[in-house]
């Protein structure tokens, strides 16, 4: 429960100027709207009412609108602020989070959830939830990062004088296939996407304004904040690459699934 508070807490005020650090956000939703679109033939329900779990400021809207251009698209973030940047897209907005959704059963034939899924602690149960509000041969398409994500921050980490453990909260990749061993699998790819900074301030930036500082940096090393900045930026400057830049990676699944028929 503090755990969500704190997560709230961040995005609403990342908000204003989220649009301008979600870079990495932005492509992954475009991915993930090429999977869902090679998958298609292979949905069996007609899309008619969509809910964007986890919508942020938008950026899927437009891409779920050209796909699907008869759909009613309704956008969920447990974020309020976020919901008032993108006030001017979405048939409907709705502030709620994953562990109660405020829907009945046969609501929506398409949930999409682009890079939102991992603020919650216990995927299969997310998974479950939105699934009941379903219909029945609903599809559920998601993008999450997985173990192996941001591996630089967490060599840097590694590399401090004191060494402490930068948070990992991602989900590895055998135990989000054991997950989905529940659902018909229609689609999972596996990518890595790698932004490129100029220094490591900026990197500071992108955790900031996206929410991401919610796992980093790590103040609880014994360290002042200054110091500890400091030391890290030394530590990561290590991993620069012959261009002069600054490298920060997401290891990302996409994944597309729907109900077995058993079940």
């Amino acid at each position: 429960m503090q755990a969500m508070k704190l997560i709230k807490q961040k995005f609403n005020k990342a908000a204003s100027r989220y649009e301008q650090y979600d870079q990495v956000q932005k492509h992954i939703a475009k991915e993930l709207i090429e999977r869902l679109n090679t998958t298609n033939e292979n949905i069996v329900e007609p899309i008619n009412n969509i809910i964007d779990v986890g919508c942020g400021t938008g950026n899927l809207f437009l891409k779920l609108q050209n796909l699907y251009p008869d759909a009613t698209i309704t956008g969920m973030d447990i974020a309020v602020n976020m919901l008032q940047q993108n006030s001017f897209c979405y048939h409907h907005n709705i502030c709620a989070d994953f562990r109660k959704l405020p829907f009945g059963k046969n609501t929506y034939d398409l949930a999409i959830a682009n890079m939102s899924l991992h603020w919650q602690d216990n995927l299969a149960l997310t998974l479950n939830n939105i699934f009941n509000i379903m219909s029945k041969n609903g599809s559920v398409a998601f993008s999450i990062p997985i173990d192996g994500s941001l591996l630089e921050i967490k060599q840097a980490y590694k590399d401090l004088p004191n060494h402490t453990s930068a948070k990992n909260n991602f989900i590895d990749h055998k135990t989000l296939e054991n997950i989905l061993a529940n659902y018909r699998i229609l689609d999972i790819t596996y990518k890595t996407n790698t932004l490129l900074f100029d220094n490591f301030t900026n990197i500071l930036q992108h955790f900031k304004h996206t929410g991401t500082s919610y796992y980093y940096p790590n103040k609880t090393s014994g360290l002042k904040t200054i110091e500890h900045i400091k030391q890290l930026e030394c530590a990561y400057m290590k991993q620069k690459t012959n261009a002069g830049k600054l490298p920060l990676s997401y290891r990302i699944a996409y994944v597309v699934i729907g109900q077995k028929e058993n079940i």
